[in-house]
């Protein structure tokens, strides 16, 4: 038996060691692609207004637009980064609310996709919340990463034949993992000089008798649920999830409450080109009178605006009232109470 195994090997030893070669040298091209996709290449950067990423440099950027990055490889596999900004209805959903109806688009655009797996996952070095789908067809794989930050839908499409598919892969989870959607910056200047001071209130006796406790409300906008406190008498007169708008009835007169969520930085609602300029006609104007003007610091990321003036109107005089609480919800938004009265002082109560 051993005689004849031999003879067998003899016959067919050229074809044993040509099979044997060709082996070896399949495996030391795998890992010398690899070696070579993962030590050698060069890694670029890019930096926009709204996204930052980087790639090595077996990737070439194709195309490079606010809402859409495309990378295509020499061996003709793909990557398309697509940022969607979400309707009103959908921007306080959470991904596993909007995963079923993302998917349902994806594969009615692709009709040849046949979905193999869907596996939630957290994406990017930042582990936002999201989805790994992994699609395939006759001749490709496509992976498709997503997630949500704020009001944008992220979704990353990568696509690439069967033999490329899996050698690209560590290349590609690089991007994935570096990707991130850019919040709308503020330039702030150097040094920002305010000058503050203690408001000055008038006395409104019927107005403190009536402020005897508080309730809480709630609103959501821009990416952000704040919850405040306003007056028990305070009446909310018109309904919006994003603007808060109350009233207090006093007497014949009626105080305004408005509560909102800014995209700004709170020292440039503060500075004279902010929340000042707003108020500017009220200063030049001939038929507005003994106008003054106050801004005191409550705290380093809570500030109050107050200011009043005279004016007349059909004959008769009045005297106006505005404060604006201004907080500090992060570096590039605000959340403003807005307070307004004509003839019933607001009171530091």
């Amino acid at each position: 038996m051993m005689k004849k195994m031999c003879n067998i090997f003899k016959k067919y030893k050229l074809l044993f060691i040509t099979a044997l070669i060709v082996i070896v040298v399949g495996i030391i091209g795998i890992i010398l692609i690899k070696s070579i996709s993962k030590n050698h290449s060069i890694i670029k950067n890019v930096n926009e207004n709204n996204y930052s990423f980087k790639y090595d440099s077996t990737w070439n950027l194709k195309e490079k637009k606010e809402d859409n990055i495309v990378l295509e490889h020499n061996s003709g596999s793909k990557i398309n980064i697509q940022i969607a900004s979400l309707d009103n209805e959908y921007k306080y959903s959470s991904i596993d609310e909007l995963i079923d109806e993302i998917s349902y688009s994806i594969q009615e655009q692709n009709s040849d996709y046949s979905l193999i797996s869907k596996i939630k996952s957290k994406i990017t070095k930042n582990d936002y919340d999201g989805y790994k789908l992994l699609y395939e067809n006759e001749e490709k794989q496509v992976m498709v990463n997503l997630y949500k930050k704020s009001d944008k839908l992220v979704l990353m499409f990568y696509e690439a034949k069967d033999d490329y598919f899996d050698i690209l892969l560590d290349s590609v989870h690089n991007i994935v993992y570096n990707f991130d959607v850019n919040e709308s910056k503020f330039e702030l200047k150097n040094e920002v000089k305010l000058k503050t001071s203690e408001a000055s209130y008038l006395s409104n006796t019927s107005l403190d008798n009536i402020l005897s406790s508080t309730k809480e409300e709630e609103i959501a906008d821009r990416n952000f649920y704040v919850k405040y406190t306003l007056p028990n008498e305070a009446i909310l007169y018109k309904y919006d999830t994003t603007f808060g708008q109350y009233q207090i009835k006093i007497n014949d007169e009626t105080i305004y409450i408005n509560s909102s969520v800014s995209n700004q930085n709170i020292y440039e609602k503060l500075e004279d080109d902010g929340v000042y300029s707003f108020y500017s006609a009220y200063k030049n104007e001939e038929k507005y009178s003994n106008f003054k003007e106050t801004l005191t610091k409550i705290s380093d990321s809570e500030y109050l605006y107050f200011n009043s003036y005279d004016y007349i109107s059909f004959n008769n005089e009045h005297h106006s009232e505005n404060a604006e609480l201004i907080f500090e919800l992060d570096n590039n938004h605000i959340f403003v109470v807005k307070i307004s009265s004509t003839d019933t002082p607001i009171t530091k109560k």
